[in-house]
């Protein structure tokens, strides 16, 4: 909504009747910054990103460093993420082709990528379809930012520009926002894959080269649980003595105790409900941490027991090495290496468990993020009603009580809800009648017209001393005016003892456009309000009509997506299924082949498994692209802010006596007339010495401590010419150049002199308002 107002109502206005060149180039120079509601950032940040808008016309959008706010451990492991992600995988694709997602919370876009054939309106079209649900629907910034790259826009990352957001800090939100971002990331990636020629021929910071790294990536990401079980697996083979001693049946055990769970998981995922879903992931999270935490002791003590340039030795160095050259390289970020740990101990869960978890409810759409359960309507609770004729129980007036010989009964008065009654048969019973709340259009009603009377009486008196015909106006029964305060007060009591009249007048019609309900706000009210022109309020008809009318809701068409969904998801657990078992099962089997075994290069007597040194080749070869990427993108960042930053900022130009005046003649004035101030130039003494600046702040401090003076009672106009006259009298004797007014104000000797000049004219004009000066001391200061 608020795109097509911005850019295909205000641009568009402001821009019609200009040349076509000058429309095109206003559009390129036009920015839209996309922000979550709880983003934090400094302006500085923002406009670092329009200094990337502004080097290359062809960038369509530009993202900053993201970092999540928040506390607990959910939010330590997502900082450790957050940065890993921006340090290695978004500076990797700056450098070698183009970000792929810039996300929502804190972006900036180029109206004329936006307005783009084939962007705008393939973003904002409904989706009908289960590939368009995930795709459009489930990561709507992702699907804008794809749809960009195939019109031929480059994406950019600026380390530089931070931005800070409220992250989840449960686990419950953090896998409902993940079960989103991950199918809606498979397929956008799976559609850069399968439409890689389109890419590379429309978009020229894309090349073959990247989109086969991007590919690599990919099938690793749909096999990341079977990597991981396996790696557990071997770490707990080796790490667990019973396991390391039972050479047959150790690493059968090891794969039980670590893939069992999965399994099980696997199965609830399936057929229980979302709730018992979350509540055995965070119990199977907790279990998972302890053994993580288990096996890291067991791997380190087998570490140090075995002989140096191992092959364990090898993996850990690797593993580590780069995270910390990547911390040196961001001094600034260097705290989030330690939440490492909490990346290690949550490795498990968050690569396997909530893997299964969004595969499993991918034919769920509703977004997950903070989402607040519906509450369930409400059951209508049976009336009581009475056994006996309906007649007045008893009626309140004052603290007195009428009928008191009808106390047993049942009946109740008429505005009564509920009863709760209680009692000992005909010894005593007690009942609590229960009144429904007052209704807030019949308090605001009441009030409303108590002002309204008020208005008039003050319009009756303003007419009666002008002489003016009274004009005699007809109260009619509804509102009288000797009732309407007692209405009110009876209103918001929820007292029954008034009986309202229906108003026979015409009720109050309310239009939105006209007087909407906002507009009598007390902090609104006394404002300028503007109709929309005609052109306009035919805009958002139009608007509202096509985008922003509620969807007539079809149950058979609900019914078939909800159907061709559940499909999808039982097609994608199948195959993804299959594949991370398949892929568990050759891993698993080479591993236990002692033919391929292979003998450790730095270590004859060592071996080594296919798999595990496959799986380092890659692991070092893909952190090798990405420590070169992030390397370059760095000295980008420096040179960047190197360029951006004065180090030697230039001198202020002094500005003219006149220009310094009409800039800043209004907070002159005011530190001249303010009570309170401790006016450092009323003293013969240096203005600027300490003792005069002492002395000043001392004799402010008597006066506002004085409880015999009247701050309020004192002229501002006297104070102000007495301060103007002892300031022009130092600026013509003084020989320093600037006159100290306080602690974080000052003028210029020269201005002194023309604020002087301009006050005397006024003096010339109305010489009975200029105070008569005490000229005998110059050391005293004035009393206000």
């Amino acid at each position: 909504m608020y795109m097509y107002y911005l850019l295909a109502w205000k641009l568009k206005n402001e821009i019609q009747h200009d040349t076509p060149e000058h429309q095109h180039s206003i559009v390129q120079k036009t920015f839209i910054l996309a922000l979550d509601g709880d983003s934090n950032f400094r302006p500085r940040a923002v406009l670092q990103l329009v200094d990337l808008m502004k080097r290359d016309k062809k960038v369509g959008a530009a993202c900053g460093r993201i970092h999540p706010i928040g506390t607990g451990p959910m939010v330590w492991y997502q900082k450790f993420e957050y940065a890993t992600g921006h340090w290695f995988q978004k500076a990797a694709e700056h450098v070698f082709g183009c970000v792929l997602c810039s996300p929502g919370c804190f972006s900036l876009f180029r109206a004329n990528a936006i307005m783009s054939p084939n962007v705008m309106s393939k973003y904002t079209v409904n989706a009908t379809t289960p590939k368009e649900y995930l795709q459009c629907d489930q990561g709507e910034d992702r699907w804008l930012c794809t749809l960009m790259l195939k019109q031929g826009f480059r994406i950019e990352y600026c380390a530089a520009s931070d931005a800070k957001t409220y992250s989840p800090e449960s686990l419950h939100e953090f896998f409902n926002q993940r079960r989103r971002w991950m199918p809606s990331t498979i397929a956008n990636n799976f559609d850069l894959i399968m439409d890689g020629k389109l890419f590379v021929a429309q978009n020229e910071t894309f090349s073959w080269l990247y989109i086969a790294y991007q590919s690599a990536l990919f099938c690793i990401s749909l096999i990341a649980p079977s990597i991981v079980i396996l790696l557990l697996t071997g770490a707990c083979a080796s790490a667990v003595p019973a396991f390391r001693r039972d050479k047959v049946y150790g690493i059968w055990k090891s794969l039980g105790l670590v893939g069992g769970p999965v399994v099980f998981y696997a199965i609830i995922c399936l057929k229980a409900k979302r709730e018992m879903q979350l509540q055995m992931a965070s119990v199977l999270t907790v279990l998972y941490s302890i053994f993580m935490l288990l096996v890291g002791i067991g791997m380190t003590l087998v570490l140090s027991q075995s002989v140096f340039c191992a092959p364990g030795h090898f993996l850990v160095f690797s593993i580590m090495v780069p995270f910390v050259l990547a911390a040196l390289a961001h001094p600034y970020e260097a705290t989030c290496l330690p939440h490492m740990i909490w990346y290690w101990l949550s490795v498990p869960s968050m690569f396997v468990l909530l893997f299964i978890y969004a595969i499993c409810n991918m034919h769920s759409v509703a977004w997950g993020t903070r989402e607040k359960p519906q509450p369930e309507p409400e059951k209508e609770e049976p009336q009581i009603k009475s056994t006996q004729t309906k007649a007045p129980l008893f009626v309140k007036e004052g603290n007195a009580i009428s009928d008191i010989d009808q106390l047993p009964a049942i009946q109740v008065h008429e505005k009564t809800e509920a009863v709760i009654k209680m009692g000992c048969d005909y010894a005593f019973q007690l009942m609590c009648c229960l009144y429904k709340t007052p209704d807030r259009d019949d308090i605001e009603e009441a009030a409303m017209q108590i002002r309204i009377n008020q208005f008039e009486d003050r319009v009756d008196n303003l007419m009666h001393q002008l002489n003016i015909p009274l004009v005699e106006r007809v109260e009619t029964e509804a509102t009288p005016k000797n009732q309407l305060k007692a209405k009110l007060s009876d209103v918001i009591a929820g007292s029954p003892r008034v009986k309202f009249v229906s108003p026979t007048a015409k009720p109050y019609e309310r239009n939105n456009l006209l007087n909407p309900y906002w507009i009598e706000g007390k902090r609104l009210s006394g404002g300028e309000l503007r109709v929309v022109s005609e052109e306009e309020s035919v805009f958002w008809n139009e608007l509202i009509e096509k985008y922003l009318k509620p969807l007539d809701k079809d149950d058979v068409q609900e019914a078939k997506v909800n159907a061709l969904l559940v499909k999808l998801r039982n097609k994608s657990v199948i195959g993804l299924y299959t594949l991370n078992l398949l892929s568990i099962a050759l891993i698993f089997f080479i591993q236990l082949n002692p033919a391929m075994q292979i003998p450790w290069i730095l270590n004859t007597d060592m071996s080594f498994d296919v798999f595990g040194m496959v799986f380092l080749l890659f692991y070092i070869v893909v952190m090798f692209v990405q420590m070169i990427g992030m390397l370059y993108h760095r000295t980008g960042t420096f040179m960047y802010v190197i360029a951006a930053t004065k180090i030697f900022p230039d001198k202020p130009k002094a500005m003219s006596a006149e220009k310094d005046l009409s800039h800043n003649a209004l907070r002159y004035a005011s530190e001249l007339q303010n009570l309170a101030s401790s006016s450092y130039f009323t003293n013969t003494r240096d203005p600027s010495s300490d003792y005069t600046r002492r002395h000043a702040n001392k004799r402010a401090f008597q006066i506002l401590n004085d409880k015999n003076r009247r701050l309020g009672s004192a002229r501002y106009e006297d104070i102000f010419l007495q301060r103007i006259t002892r300031l022009s009298r130092h600026a013509n004797r003084g020989s320093v150049e600037e006159l100290a007014l306080s602690r974080g104000l000052s003028i210029q000797k020269d201005t002194a002199a023309a604020m002087w000049k301009r006050v005397s004219k006024k003096l010339s004009v109305k010489d009975k308002h200029r105070p008569e000066i005490d000229t005998r001391k110059e050391d005293v200061q004035y009393e206000f």
